[in-house]
């Protein structure tokens, strides 16, 4: 073989060995692992009163497979390890629910440190800063437990009111007189319960009652725990106005309504279905 052909094949040799690094190369990069937490909230407040569950949804992904997933606390200068939650070695992908209780003695601000670690050795992370809402205090609010609110054909009243700080529950013969002061009615639309106010009532095949007025309820994101700990509308301050006059609802759940100017919270603690069934509920209202 001559010395032309040697250095041909040679080149070819060559040219062929880089291809084959550079494709091999290609095949194994793998992207680095991504976190997040929660729609990316990374700063969240608690009140200087109630005490305040955050349920951090912390969301991780690893194209070259988790190895893990580490969660640490910290509070001024101490930094605390919470470990390695299980579950996630091998995934490619995980979500965790962290969940912590912020009570108004605990020092602030909190911060917890999310990261995961890929077998790689990539990594990524994420810090979520929990602060305290001091030096100031809301205006005082009613709270009201009343008998329970019946359906179209229960023996319960269906219609409640809030008057100078009594809550009442009157019957389809009371409400006309005191359709001005009523905030919630209750009804079952097909099979559904609902909270619906007098305008909507009449819309949706009830009794009419009028000179009442509308009221616009949402689902909230306040949580039962949080209902339970207010004593005052601090914690009324992200209530907006909806543009829905019924909303269905379910026990165990809170929701919103606004009247006007006043703003409250209505936390359903039990249903009984049925057009004869009712519901029974806490309301707590801005005075």
């Amino acid at each position: 073989m001559n010395m032309k052909k040697v250095k041909f094949f040679a080149l070819m040799f060559l040219a062929g060995a880089t291809l084959f690094t550079s494709c091999k190369k290609d095949e194994e990069t793998v992207a680095a692992p991504t976190i997040s937490v929660t729609n990316n909230k990374t700063a969240y407040s608690v009140t200087a009163t109630a005490d305040t569950t955050i349920i951090f949804n912390v969301t991780v992904a690893a194209e070259g497979e988790i190895d893990l997933f580490t969660i640490k606390k910290t509070v001024g200068s101490t930094t605390t390890s919470y470990g390695s939650p299980t579950g996630f070695s091998g995934k490619t992908s995980y979500t965790y629910n962290f969940e912590q209780i912020f009570t108004a003695t605990d020092t602030y601000p909190i911060s917890f440190a999310f990261k995961v670690t890929d077998k790689e050795g990539q990594d990524a992370s994420i810090t979520v800063t929990v602060s305290k809402i001091t030096g100031s205090s809301g205006n005082p609010i009613y709270t009201f437990t009343p008998t329970p609110l019946g359906a179209q054909n229960a023996s319960e009243g269906s219609f409640f009111a809030s008057v100078a700080g009594t809550g009442t529950v009157y019957s389809q013969s009371q409400a006309a007189a005191n359709a001005a002061n009523i905030y919630i009615t209750y009804g079952v639309i097909g099979t559904t319960p609902n909270i619906l106010s007098l305008p909507e009532r009449a819309n949706n095949g009830f009794t009419a009652v009028t000179g009442g007025p509308t009221v616009y309820y949402k689902a909230s994101s306040i949580t039962t725990t949080q209902f339970d700990a207010m004593t005052d509308d601090l914690g009324f301050s992200n209530i907006t106005a909806s543009t829905t006059p019924k909303i269905a609802v379910t026990a165990g759940n809170v929701y919103e309504f606004v009247n006007g100017t006043k703003k409250g919270l209505i936390k359903v603690t039990a249903i009984t279905a049925g057009t004869s069934g009712n519901m029974t509920m806490v309301v707590k209202v801005q005075q």
